[in-house]
């Protein structure tokens, strides 16, 4: 290969990154979005704090710890040795068993802003270890067979796992349903053997999307697996959203999923 085509590859390249690389500022901080793609299919963030001329703290803001949490993972000792291996191979820290960080003058700047979003990155891989719950995939499905169908049927839209961007992090719904009027969004919420972390993690996702292009949303729960739900746990996530709707199976569920999305999208 010649060196000029070479070359040109590599513009091409460079003009790729810079493409999908952005920075936005919120008040003292620089955030830079690095199109290094997770295994949960996001770009990394990474924050940049001046702490005095010409020194800059970098940080991940915790997000991909916070990102394993939301997908049900706990944050066990074993995971958190395996993080601070990311950290130490890309020569940043580990604090407060979440945040990747690490302080550097400006010259070192680019490097730092580098191995952080590498060690957020690389920390995403702990999903492959993460075993699929079958109850949980089973139930996901059948309720969007019936929101799929309904849809096709009243000419509404019909969408998989939409995403948005919050205050915090990036969140995604499991199904969008809309038309000229009316957009609503559906969870599906599996509780394992802990429905009220899962209840604060959709606390979590509803109060970050807040003041977001999703904001606007009718938001509704279907919850799986409704006898381990506990009183306290159900309360959050009813307080949260517009609507919710227990799910015990296609054929007991189905009827009382389709009248609480035709009542969102006539409200």
């Amino acid at each position: 290969m010649k060196q000029d085509t070479c070359l040109s590859i590599k513009d091409l390249l460079l003009g790729y990154l810079s493409e999908f690389t952005t920075v936005t500022q919120d008040g003292d901080e620089c955030i830079i979005t690095v199109p290094l793609n997770t295994l949960d299919n996001r770009w990394v963030d990474v924050v940049i704090v001046e702490k005095s001329k010409d020194y800059f703290l970098v940080h991940d803001a915790g997000k991909s710890a916070d990102e394993l949490f939301l997908q049900g993972m706990t944050r066990s000792e074993g995971r958190l040795a395996i993080l601070k291996k990311i950290a130490a191979r890309n020569g940043v820290d580990l604090v407060s068993d979440a945040v990747f960080t690490a302080h550097c003058p400006k010259d070192l700047l680019q490097h730092s802003i580098w191995a952080v979003a590498q060690s957020s990155s690389l920390a995403m891989t702990e999903i492959l270890r993460h075993k699929s719950n079958g109850e949980e995939d089973s139930s996901n499905h059948a309720v969007g067979q019936i929101i799929r169908e309904w849809s096709g049927e009243h000419s509404v839209r019909f969408e998989k796992g939409p995403e948005v961007r919050g205050k915090i992090a990036q969140h995604s719904f499991d199904f969008m349903a809309s038309d000229a009027r009316s957009v609503v969004a559906i969870n599906v919420l599996n509780p394992a053997s802990a429905p009220l972390s899962r209840a604060e993690r959709y606390g979590y996702q509803a109060l970050d999307l807040v003041g977001s292009s999703a904001d606007s949303w009718k938001k509704m729960v279907v919850l799986a697996k409704p006898e381990v739900w506990t009183p306290e746990a159900k309360r959050i996530v009813k307080e949260l959203a517009d609507n919710t709707v227990e799910f015990w199976s296609l054929d007991a569920s189905k009827s009382n999923i389709i009248a609480s999305l035709r009542g969102l999208m006539a409200a």
